[in-house]
């Protein structure tokens, strides 16, 4: 098994190596360069996605907009790390795997989205399973703030940068490099979200794409009482809160208990009094 470090992800391609574990380390001076390097490795590069196409200029404008890039870039790191070959093969029809869930459904990245382009909030029913585990992701990034109540002011997804193992060959993600708990919990967040689009990826249905089909997430997906965003504009900066009144479970497996649930016993046998 051989690991690369950041400064090394510029030989990725190698033929030679059965094996190859890629480290992106955002305290490496070298971050920005070797993400684009392994994008460009893996045959995705930031110009193939319209996202980074179309507000990569945009972002680079301000402190937050190049903290956000940093962290969009990130997140795609992570989906395109096990669905790599997949995504090679998607370009030639619907384009890069990563800009098919910039826009998706009711929930896909819309957290992300909202708060760069003040798109409309992530809110109603899910459309398909690739929706639910955008939804799920939401959950779990936002119940974050309430786990690390010491840290709520800084344990923000869209906030905080965390290291990264690539397994190239087994499609896999490592988030152990972390010591900080907060982004170790942010990464299996992450992490989490890029295995369960690997597996509902067959599901993709351009009708529910807002750019490439023009599906409207203003229109098509209601907010539930509690669970829209904040402020009721659909533009506002919060972040919305997902449906339900309290955050259950642990990273990467919140969820939110609703109000006709006395306790947070899901996948506890309550028959056995163990909740």
């Amino acid at each position: 098994m051989i690991f690369y470090s950041l400064a090394s992800a510029f030989l990725f391609a190698s033929s030679h190596v059965e094996s190859l574990k890629v480290i992106l380390d955002p305290d490496d001076s070298s971050y920005d360069r070797a993400v684009d390097t392994y994008f460009k490795a893996v045959g995705i590069e930031s110009e193939d996605d319209e996202f980074f196409s179309q507000f990569g200029g945009l972002l680079e404008r301000s402190q937050k907009g190049l903290l956000a890039s940093r962290k969009m870039k990130q997140l795609k790191s992570a989906i395109v790390g096990v669905m790599a070959d997949s995504i090679k093969q998607l370009n030639t029809t619907t384009g890069s795997g990563f800009g098919r869930y910039c826009g998706y459904g009711c929930w896909c990245l819309a957290v992300h989205e909202h708060i760069i382009m003040d798109a409309v909030a992530p809110g109603g029913n899910p459309v398909d399973d690739i929706d639910r585990a955008c939804r799920q992701h939401h959950v779990c990034t936002t119940c974050l703030s309430d786990k690390h109540k010491t840290q709520k002011s800084t344990c923000l997804a869209e906030d905080n940068i965390y290291k990264l193992i690539i397994d190239t060959e087994a499609k896999e993600l490592d988030c152990s490099l972390n010591k900080n708990s907060c982004r170790r919990d942010i990464c299996e967040c992450d992490k989490r979200l890029a295995m369960d689009l690997k597996t509902h990826e067959h599901e993709w249905n351009v009708n529910y794409h807002t750019g490439r089909a023009g599906f409207d997430r203003a229109e098509s997906c209601p907010h539930h009482p509690g669970g829209g965003n904040q402020g009721g504009s659909g533009g506002g900066k919060p972040r919305p809160p997902p449906t339900g009144d309290k955050c259950c479970g642990k990273a990467p497996d919140f969820y939110m208990k609703t109000r006709s649930e006395p306790f947070c016993c899901r996948g506890f046998p309550t028959a056995n009094q163990e909740c």
